[in-house]
């Protein structure tokens, strides 16, 4: 990240109160994270939150920061960590396991774009939105959080104890029926999958985590991004299955990978770049594979359904 100038009362930018980006400290820096002198402040609305000493400030994407972090030290409210990309422009996959209880993972660019609603695939439900897991602690897919909130704190991400520390009070707001997809209690939600396109190298990627009730029991893998091959043939966008069949390929799309499938599946994000910025449009495609000439349906993204091959 490019190296800027700012300016704060005192001598110690660890007592600091804002930041300015003018000697005469009349313009406030806008909203966002500073460096220096080994720490890292949020400023939000003009103040200086709490320090965190560094390295436990960023991660690196992959192994082994990206893959160690873990609900550790994290209680009800909003965990968040900063991540930097890689070297590599493409795609990053988050996979987000939820555990027992309901969470919810969002995610933003540093001056790009952001989901703040928490998009999913995952092998089992397919395309799942919002806070994700188990029913638990009277949160229901028919209720939501029957008007309920959940006062709590943020928490940073240490990646020195590889645990969460607790900073300022946050409550996640009260969310309706739409705003969770939850399996019945008993069950266990398989990983859910989160395309993040990278198209700057090294783009810092802000991972937020909201917990509803105590003791989560969540985990997220968070790889370096790789551009998305192979390339498949594939038509343009069609109203049907029979369309899909018998249009030309004048096209490729790409596949974020969530099936188990070796080459495409139900349940994979498909993409009309190999960065994944552009999900496909819903409806038709005639996509050719190595078994054939096959009509596959998008929704939201995500493959829902795959025929056999065209014309048998």
């Amino acid at each position: 990240m490019p190296l800027a100038t700012y300016y704060f009362e005192g001598l110690d930018f660890a007592a600091a109160t804002t930041l300015y980006t003018d000697a005469l400290m009349s313009a406030v820096a806008p909203d966002g994270y500073y460096a220096g002198a080994g720490i890292v402040r949020r400023q939000v609305g003009g103040v200086l939150l709490t320090a965190v000493t560094c390295p436990g400030c960023f991660i690196l994407c992959g192994f082994p920061q990206g893959n160690a972090v873990v609900s550790l030290g994290s209680d009800v409210g909003r965990m968040e960590l900063k991540v930097d990309s890689g070297s590599t422009i493409g795609l990053m996959m988050i996979k987000f396991s939820p555990g027992l209880k309901p969470a919810k993972l969002t995610w933003s660019i540093e001056g790009g774009v952001s989901d703040s609603v928490g998009l999913y695939s995952s092998q089992v439900e397919g395309f799942v939105t919002g806070f994700v897991g188990v029913e638990a602690g009277g949160i229901t897919n028919i209720a939501g959080s029957g008007g309920v909130t959940f006062p709590g704190y943020d928490y940073n991400w240490n990646s020195t104890s590889l645990s969460w520390e607790q900073s300022t009070a946050y409550t996640i707001p009260a969310f309706s029926a739409g705003g969770c997809t939850l399996l019945p209690s008993g069950n266990n939600m398989k990983e859910c999958y989160l395309p993040i396109p990278i198209t700057v190298a090294n783009s810092i990627v802000t991972i937020t985590i909201e917990n509803c009730l105590t003791t989560p029991d969540w985990t997220v893998d968070i790889p370096c991004s790789r551009a998305l091959t192979p390339a498949l043939p594939s038509t343009t966008v069609q109203d049907d299955e029979p369309d899909a069949c018998n249009a030309s390929i004048t096209t490729t799309i790409y596949r974020g990978q969530v099936s188990a499938a070796a080459e495409l599946g139900v349940d994979d994000w498909v993409f009309s770049d190999n960065t994944g910025s552009t999900k496909l449009l819903d409806g038709y495609y005639g996509v050719t594979v190595t078994a054939g000439h096959v009509a596959v349906e998008v929704s939201n993204g995500v493959v829902v359904y795959i025929s056999s091959s065209c014309g048998a």
